[in-house]
């Protein structure tokens, strides 16, 4: 091989590593910008400010995922992101939807919201044993 081919070799190495730190950083917002269209688009209750809200938690999650669990692929962030979106949204629009009204029980709010809670948990230890398992 000449050196000309080396450096093909070397540049097309080098693009393709790129390309994987780029698309896996991106995960981090791939999810909750996800979560966002889906609250927006099948939610009545879930408002512009729960939404931001719902981005900005799944983004602090997808964060500390990432540095106190290495372990969790990048691929799972993008899951994570979606769920802990979606869960902080939907719960923050019913929040303020039983502030407007008053005839919305609460209780049935706080066992949705546990229930989401529980499933981004459970969403999580999948995660890690999958990984387990991969490695």
């Amino acid at each position: 091989m000449t050196a000309l081919d080396w450096a093909a070799v070397a540049t097309y190495l080098a693009a393709m590593l790129a390309m994987s730190v780029w698309v896996g950083r991106g995960s981090l917002f791939y999810g909750p910008i996800l979560g966002v269209f889906v609250v927006a688009l099948h939610s009545r209750r879930a408002t512009a400010p729960s939404a931001a809200l719902g981005m900005a938690s799944a983004l602090a999650f997808e964060v500390a995922t990432w540095q106190l669990l290495p372990s969790v692929s990048w691929l799972w962030w993008n899951v994570i992101g979606f769920v802990a979106c979606v869960g902080v949204s939907w719960s923050a629009g019913s929040a303020a939807a039983v502030e407007l009204r008053r005839d919305v029980v609460l209780r049935g709010n706080a066992l949705t919201a546990f229930g989401l809670v529980a499933a981004a948990a459970l969403v999580i230890g999948a995660c890690v044993a999958l990984q387990a398992v991969a490695s």
